[in-house]
């Protein structure tokens, strides 16, 4: 059975490799005419998705930590690499936020 300083570290680990490959594109500096964004690789487009599943799995870490706390201790949300206003935000999506936005927070 893993421990809560395992699951953080796992899940830390894995949102810091998905930046990493994003990072390794060359993509996130690249601008066109106008200040859009330029069309992504599928490279970028993959870590991109990793990293916002692993954002997802790090914010339903916190929830279960959290529990039926009315506030994240900031000892919390530093482990898992938030502000805490940050972690009161999500606290607060998981409790009074739309369908669309828990699933956007949380994932299914």
């Amino acid at each position: 059975m893993s421990t809560d300083r395992d699951r953080v570290t796992e899940v830390m680990s894995r949102i810091e490799r998905a930046k990493a490959r994003i990072l390794s594109t060359g993509e996130l500096s690249e601008r066109v005419g106008g200040g859009r964004a330029p069309a992504r690789s599928t490279t970028f487009k993959r870590a991109s998705a990793e990293l916002h599943r692993a954002e997802q799995a790090r914010n339903r870490l916190l929830l279960e930590m959290a529990g039926n706390a009315d506030a994240v201790s900031g000892a919390l949300a530093e482990r898992l690499g938030l502000t805490g206003r940050h972690a009161a935000s999500l606290l607060r999506i998981s409790r009074t936020g739309s369908d669309q936005m828990r699933t956007y927070a949380f994932g299914r």
